[in-house]
């Protein structure tokens, strides 16, 4: 009777050593910390003696690894004012990524001479730091931004296609790229007004005669791309409505593509802004398309992943 007694008390000890292993595998993940953290915050760190900061915001509710966009502010403008001014905090909550808008140390102006390496140094510690943080999919990895910020962006499609997904940028300062041999064909969207008149459409004259001055056109800059990409064959072209034109070159190298938004009257800035919800004027002061930037440049990188065993350090 005894032995039969011990017995039980073993099978009772067994399944109740199984009940309890089961609780501690099925609790919540533990809340996320440090970079991870829900919410905005200002990021300080250094690189090469320069200092740098950059507004870090994360969306709440992260069950595992999830996109990273970096956003660049244009000349002169800064981290917060951007973070208001493109609309992507807002939509990081409803998409569920991670969005970080850097701030250029070098009198708000991105560097975008291959002589100067402190802005790409800083994003690739940034980036570093990003992917040391357990929230962040490094295979989902991408950047845009507006004027200075889309030049530069370019750039950065340049120097770090082993670290980028895909880029988006906007409005854009193409300075030629002589020097632009990305790591492999990099998926790119590019949207542009035709009235604009800091980055005009058609570019500057000083580079269609040779000069290394000036702003490369549109559709110079989409060229260039598309053979950097081995895109093959005119692109497909639609009107997905009234003033707005979309490109698409999809037989490329790598699986990559290339797409254009041609806004018709719109003017220089981020169409779609969201200056309005801080009691500022909307910009572009000119804009008949209604196109939202935010949503266009989402909706385009979120369909892009880093091919296996591209990323670096």
């Amino acid at each position: 009777m005894k032995r039969v007694a011990l017995i039980l008390l073993g099978i009772v000890a067994a399944a109740l050593a199984v009940v309890v292993t089961a609780g501690a595998g099925s609790k919540s993940p533990p809340a996320p910390t440090g970079d991870c953290k829900p919410g905005d915050r200002m990021l300080s760190f250094s690189v090469g003696g320069v200092s740098h900061e950059a507004l870090l915001h994360v969306p709440r509710g992260m069950q595992e690894p999830i996109p990273l966009v970096l956003a660049f502010h244009g000349a002169y403008d800064d981290a917060r004012g951007t973070s208001v001014y493109y609309g992507f905090s807002k939509l990081a909550d409803r998409e569920h990524f991670v969005v970080v808008y850097p701030q250029a140390s070098h009198d708000k102006f991105w560097e975008l001479k291959p002589e100067q390496h402190d802005d790409v140094a800083a994003v690739r510690a940034l980036l570093n730091r990003m992917e040391r943080a357990s929230c962040i999919d490094s295979s989902r990895v991408y950047a845009t931004g507006v004027s200075n910020g889309g030049g530069f962006t370019a750039r950065l499609g340049c120097e770090m296609a082993d670290r980028l997904a895909a880029i988006a940028p906007v409005a854009g300062g193409y300075d030629p790229l002589k020097r632009c041999k990305p790591a492999r064909p990099l998926p790119l969207l590019e949207i542009h007004g035709t009235d604009d008149d800091v980055v005009p459409y058609e570019g500057t004259g000083e580079v269609r005669t040779g000069s290394d001055s000036g702003f490369l056109s549109v559709s110079g800059f989409l060229s260039q791309w598309t053979q950097l990409d081995g895109c093959r064959g005119a692109p497909r072209v639609s009107t997905p409505r009234p003033g707005v034109t979309h490109q698409t070159w999809s037989r490329c190298a790598g699986g990559s593509v290339v797409e254009h938004l041609k806004l018709e009257g719109t003017d220089h800035g981020w169409p779609g802004s969201h200056w309005s919800e801080a009691g500022k004027n909307p910009s572009p002061a000119h804009d008949p398309t209604g196109v939202d930037s935010a949503e266009a440049v989402w909706d385009f990188l979120s369909r892009f992943r880093l091919p296996s065993g591209g990323a670096g350090t």
